[in-house]
């Protein structure tokens, strides 16, 4: 995926795109990305264990992925990486499992 090469990103909202599929694993070269919106589109699958690489990360928001099509399904992220996150947004999905005490 060509996303993976826009590395000096600090900023990326991909938001009400009507975007499908997978979430792209690419976005976890991203390593200087603060900002992270994917919100209203029909993503589908789990959420890429490459988002864990993003250590600058510091607001990520994946909501209302659920559709027709699909939603963001599987376990939720440890984030234990993301020591720089303050906001994370993950709601109108189908993650399962508890809480991660990174996360708390």
């Amino acid at each position: 995926s060509e996303i993976g090469k826009m590395t000096n990103l600090r900023e990326l909202s991909i938001s009400f795109t009507n975007m499908h599929g997978s979430i792209p694993p690419e976005i976890g070269q991203l390593t200087l990305l603060e900002f992270l919106s994917l919100d209203n589109n029909r993503f589908r699958g789990d959420l890429p264990q490459e988002l864990e690489n993003l250590v600058n990360i510091k607001y990520l928001s994946i909501t209302n992925s659920e559709s027709e099509r699909g939603a963001i399904t599987g376990p939720l992220l440890d984030f234990k990486n993301n020591v720089n996150l303050k906001e994370l947004y993950l709601n109108n999905n189908q993650l399962e499992g508890t809480i991660p005490s990174s996360l708390l």
